[in-house]
């Protein structure tokens, strides 16, 4: 819709009930967010949003895309399905690991996880923006491919290339 969210994270996402009974998503606080068409915002250098969920063009005060809500979305799922935040921590540490660490392999924290899903994670949250997916929408389908392992051979090739964290700590 044009909108960089930037500061995709849990506490940004609720359910609510439409008046049919159905369950949906909303992303709300569009406080930080901008216009894809606009090139001047008032936070235009600084570094806004929240570390933990933080891309890390984002975190480094580089320029932003869709492509860094993205991540941002890549980082709650890493949440969800994981237990913790893609960078723990607070404060200027986390940002710091934002802008220039990966997260934890994800069957590292959560062993039960498909490789598909993974694979998932893998480009929602390749450090590069060109390695990700390109939109949402590419993000939500790969998704649901992986949830029944169904995800093309080739993203599950592409994400074999995105590397994680190796240290034990």
């Amino acid at each position: 819709m044009g909108i960089i969210h930037r500061d995709i994270k849990p506490h940004n996402i609720f359910r609510a009930q439409q008046s049919d009974g159905t369950q949906t998503w909303k992303v709300l606080d569009f406080g930080v967010s901008k216009l894809t068409a606009s090139f001047a915002t008032i936070t235009q250098g600084c570094v806004v949003g929240t570390p933990q969920y933080m891309s890390p063009e984002q975190a480094r005060g580089e320029a932003v895309d869709v492509r860094t809500d993205v991540y941002g979305i890549g980082a709650v799922l890493y949440r969800v399905l994981t237990g913790r935040p893609p960078m723990p921590g607070k404060g200027q540490a986390a940002l710091f690991q934002a802008a220039h660490r990966r997260p934890k392999r994800p069957r590292q924290l959560a062993p039960e996880m498909s490789l598909h899903l993974e694979a998932v994670l893998a480009l929602a949250l390749a450090p590069k923006p060109a390695n990700r997916f390109q939109s949402v929408e590419a993000l939500r389908r790969a998704f649901d491919q992986a949830l029944d392992d169904q995800l093309p051979e080739a993203l599950l090739s592409r994400a074999k290339s995105v590397r994680w964290h190796t240290s034990s700590g």
